[in-house]
């Protein structure tokens, strides 16, 4: 039965190991039912000739569960879920029938009505009336008062077991309130297309009605944040643990004020439904899983959830190419090679061939230092900052540096270097085919690990470090151990030179511009990347978004889900992009991409923003 909100059924619990891996690296399926019907699968490594027989069984168990949860809702209207309303009646409607009723009497004859949403009315008229609706379900609206009638919508939407906004979608919508204005009405369009389709319409439903009572705001009194008030954590309800905590749920229903207003307000825009966005809704909607038809069956057979990101990513194809934040012309006094953020985001650095290092406050995207620290370092490789101190990674060798002071602080290796890394206070660095190990804090080396050939990217994810090679190799390294977890050999035709990681999958980037993807568990190739674009020469990752930037200035975002471009390619820059950096301003909770080319800096910021983790 489901009591509660949600339930979570364990329908199977298979750790089958993966083709030529150790059984570690399995991945456990757990399958989520709630009161919807809604499906929940995570990605599945499933044996040879295993796969038909899983999802046969796997639909079997969910339409008995989702039956026997249906079947065991409360009738009536008030504490039932919509989805239980809904499939009870033979009429196709976005609301129950009652609920309709009421909005289209007051839409006639209430709109004008002073104080509707906000007053009261007495609690025993309310409870006879709410146990006619269960027992009849029959409303007959002109014997009862338009401040009733609206106080009969909002403890509906108040006693729904599932808010009209779920909870899977509140984070996104709550971090909306932060963005800046011009995105809010794009990425709130955005989650309400990625919604289940009966969320999605009685939504619309809800809010058109709204939108008119706002519109009589002279007559009435109710705007839309008066509205948004009276009614906004009705519509988005705070989830239990939110209730225990008064900050946590001070800062909810501040925020839930203000995304409520918003989609009042510009109800229109929000909900006005393209044609492509149409098609891509229906077919998110219509099936509860996808399998990746053309994947070999010894490759991982992949499965999105219904209501996730992958419909969403698709749908940002609508969107215009990310707003530019602002852009920094001639600051350096030649090309800038290499930038550098700290773990925190409070610091950023910029550096170019003649030593002039820009230090920023990523915060607010403003300069507070220039300095010049050496002349002599020649080409900058990579930049890293770990405390006040500045590792330079260059072709004369490594150099540390204060960053608030500019003085070397150190000269750790005289020969040329490559690759480097930061990963639990150590320093991984490359210089031909070896990597040495420093520890940040000592500025000592601790550890030099050999490989077969010329590193050429280095990147770290859990406790694996990823050896890209000049020969097209791959090796994974334990992190603690500095031991060979794996060898790909040959992964790629030519040099890796980049490594990156996005939703479960590691994407390698080689000298001639391919692109492969492979499962970061298994090392299984999933799939290869060729645009038409220009060459790519770096990738940048944002969890749900892959950047990919080609030698011309220009960038396209996959989506690193389906693996789909997201948008149309877009020239960032006149010229070759020479680095990229992830920032986080934590104040209104956004991403940004900060982009370099010759002496230029331009700030993007990152539109999925409110969908991913914050950063530790």
């Amino acid at each position: 039965m489901l009591k509660k909100t949600e339930q979570v059924f364990d329908l199977k619990d298979f750790r089958w190991p993966c083709k030529g891996t150790n059984p570690e690296f399995g991945t456990k399926i757990k399958v989520k039912l709630d009161c919807h019907g809604a499906t929940y699968v995570t990605t599945a490594y499933l044996p040879d000739n295993s796969l038909q027989s899983f999802i046969s069984s796997l639909l079997r168990d969910l339409d008995t569960l989702e039956k026997e949860a249906l079947s065991n809702e409360p009738s009536g209207l008030f504490g039932v879920s919509l989805s239980a309303i809904l499939k009870r009646s033979s009429e196709k409607q976005e609301l129950p029938r009652v609920i309709i009723q009421i909005i289209d009497y007051l839409q006639n004859n209430g709109l004008n009505e002073e104080g509707i949403f906000r007053l009261s009315c007495a609690k025993e008229k309310l409870d006879e009336i709410k146990r006619s609706i269960d027992f009849s379900g029959k409303i007959n609206c002109a014997t009862i008062d338009n401040i009733t009638l609206a106080v009969l919508i909002k403890n509906w939407l108040s006693s729904l077991p599932i808010s009209l906004i779920p909870p899977d979608y509140q984070d996104g919508c709550k971090m909306v309130a932060n963005q800046p204005k011009e995105c809010q009405t794009r990425i709130l369009k955005r989650l309400i297309a990625d919604m289940p389709i009966i969320h999605k319409a009685a939504l619309d439903r809800i809010f058109k009605f709204l939108h008119s009572v706002s519109l009589n705001s002279e007559q009435n009194k109710m705007t839309a944040e008066n509205l948004s008030i009276s009614l906004g954590t009705a519509i988005m309800k705070p989830e239990e643990s939110v209730n225990d905590d008064l900050d946590k749920l001070q800062a909810h229903i501040a925020r839930t004020v203000k995304v409520v207003a918003i989609l009042i307000d510009e109800y229109d825009t929000i909900f006005s439904v393209d044609e492509g966005l149409m098609k891509m809704s229906n077919v998110a909607n219509m099936n509860n899983s996808i399998i990746d038809s053309k994947s070999n069956i010894s490759q991982p057979a992949i499965m999105r959830k219904v209501t996730g990101i992958a419909a969403l990513r698709s749908i940002s194809t609508l969107i215009e190419f990310p707003s530019l934040i602002e852009r920094h012309n001639n600051l350096h006094q030649s090309d800038i090679c290499a930038m550098g953020v700290r773990n925190d985001y409070q610091i950023a650095t910029t550096i170019d061939s003649t030593g002039l290092v820009i230090c920023w406050n990523p915060q607010t995207n403003n300069i507070f230092q220039k300095r010049n620290f050496e002349t002599r370092l020649n080409t900058v490789k990579s930049l890293i900052l770990n405390e006040d101190n500045l590792w330079i990674s260059s072709e004369q060798g490594l150099y540390v540096f204060n960053v608030t002071t500019g003085g070397l602080v150190k000269q750790l290796l005289t020969t040329a270097t490559s690759c480097m890394i930061e990963l639990e206070n150590k320093i991984w660095i490359s210089t031909g085919n070896t990597i040495n190990i420093y520890d940040a804090m000592a500025l000592n080396r601790v550890k030099t690990v050999q490989q077969s050939q010329q590193i050429t990217a280095l990147f770290s994810y859990g406790v694996k470090v990823f050896c890209g090679l000049v020969n097209g190799t791959i090796n994974i390294l334990n992190m603690v151990t500095y031991r060979s977890l794996q060898e790909i050999v040959k992964a790629h035709e030519h040099k890796i030179i980049q490594i990156t990681f996005a939703k479960g999958n590691i994407w390698t980037l080689s000298e001639n511009h391919e692109i492969k993807i492979w499962n970061e568990q298994s090392m299984n190739f999933i799939k290869d990347i060729v645009f038409s674009i220009g060459g790519i020469t770096k990738l940048q990752s944002f969890e749900l978004e892959v950047w990919l930037f080609n030698s011309g200035g220009g960038v396209v975002l996959i989506d690193s889900t389906s693996f789909e471009p997201i948008r149309k390619p877009s020239i960032l820059h006149k010229s070759l992009i020479t680095a990229v950096i992830p920032t986080y301003q934590n104040e209104v909770g956004r991403w940004c991409c900060w982009t370099c080319a010759d002496k230029s800096i331009a700030i993007w910021l990152v539109e999925s923003s409110p969908l991913i983790s914050v950063p530790n």
